[in-house]
């Protein structure tokens, strides 16, 4: 019996040092992992992921007007809006300044995520939809409304642009796809990411680059 019990005391005394010895090991090479695995972990940190902002499409809108809004507090002036006119195909004259542009505006038949317009200019119309479907006959609505406020406006029938701003620039459905300009996020993005950043600036650029890594979450 003594015999029997001090060869399994040997055993549990080998297992323990077999265990410290693991422990040890871990606890040595824990921190050198934790610094190598820091950077990838840094590289992928999102602010707005942080903060909540998912695919509230009136949270975006909001976001995409304020950049666009040549008076905003991000003091840069329409150098945003520049970049978004070049790839939606509007040319702009002079210094492109004294437009307007209102979110969530409400016209006659519709409520347009993004107006932005200057009186015998241009008049731009952006629907963006990230995850919710087209509601009724809404991009005709939509349409239509952006053609009695330019016609009110005196703006030329070929400076009237309507958007339909998806996260992978697809097709409209309840609107004549010929009439609308597809635009993606990934366009957007591109066109803002490549905006001549003040050096002052880094918290807008980092700020855009987040909100713009935002949507790629919700690409198909």
């Amino acid at each position: 019996m003594k015999t029997i019990i001090g060869l399994f005391e040997g055993l549990q005394a080998r297992r323990h040092a077999a265990l410290r010895t693991e422990v040890g090991e871990l606890l040595t090479t824990f921190p050198k992992l934790a610094r190598e695995r820091r950077p990838r972990f840094i590289s992928s940190f999102n602010s707005l992921h942080l903060c909540g902002l998912g695919p509230d499409e009136v949270q975006h809108s909001s976001i995409l007007a304020w950049l666009i809004d040549e008076n905003a507090n991000h003091a840069h002036g329409n150098m945003f809006f520049k970049a978004f006119a070049s790839i939606i195909g509007l040319k702009l004259d002079g210094e492109a300044e004294g437009y307007s542009v209102y979110a969530e505006f409400a016209g006659f038949e519709s409520i347009t995520d993004i107006v932005i317009f200057k009186a015998g200019d241009f008049y731009i119309s952006i629907e963006n939809k990230i995850k919710a479907g087209e509601g009724w006959e809404q991009l005709n609505r939509e349409y239509r409304d952006c053609a009695a406020y330019a016609e009110s406006l005196n703006i030329p029938t070929d400076r009237r642009i309507v958007v339909f701003l998806t996260p992978d620039g697809r097709q409209p459905i309840t609107g004549n796809p010929k009439k609308w300009v597809r635009l993606s996020y990934p366009q957007i993005a591109s066109a803002f990411n490549s905006v001549p950043y003040r050096e002052t600036s880094q918290k807008l650029r980092f700020f855009v680059e987040d909100w713009t890594a935002t949507i790629k979450n919700y690409i198909p």
